[in-house]
């Protein structure tokens, strides 16, 4: 496993990494700029918002995303892997239920309102020092559907 790398799904077929690709060009504005394929694997490059990542397909293990240059890994970029992985791995294309959290994160609503809940259940045993802002964000963020 490379650095970084995000694995979207443990399912590795030409659908899925066609489905993949379609929505890193659509929705992300993403350009190939690089695709290796072999009998097992393929690596296909994107470039995304000035920062590249590699979609991988690899049979026995699924499609990941990651960024390209192992050795120079910014923050930007790897939070950029995270959120298209994340992105694409809960979502359906172009929905709008992620939330940027105070940090700089992007989560899907519906697991951080999974995550506060676990954390309330569990709280005398375990309790998150950005807790309270994460359930604002959720807040806020519901709030904002509610009155649109």
């Amino acid at each position: 496993m490379v650095k970084n790398e995000i694995q979207i799904s443990n399912e590795a077929n030409d659908g899925l990494l066609i489905l993949f690709i379609s929505r890193i060009e659509t929705e992300f504005e993403g350009k190939q700029i690089e695709r290796l394929q072999n009998m097992d694997s393929v690596y296909i490059d994107f470039l995304i918002e000035e920062q590249k990542l590699t979609l991988h397909q690899e049979t026995f293990s699924g499609l990941s995303i990651f960024p390209t240059n192992q050795e120079r890994i910014t923050e930007r970029t790897k939070n950029l892997a995270q959120s298209i992985g994340y992105r694409l791995r809960f979502s359906e294309p172009f929905t709008e239920t992620w939330v940027t959290m105070p940090e700089g994160q992007e989560s899907e609503i519906g697991y951080l309102i999974e995550y506060i809940i676990e954390a309330r259940t569990d709280k005398k045993d375990f309790m998150p020092p950005n807790f309270i802002l994460y359930a604002q964000t959720a807040i806020k963020f519901l709030w904002k559907l509610k009155t649109t």
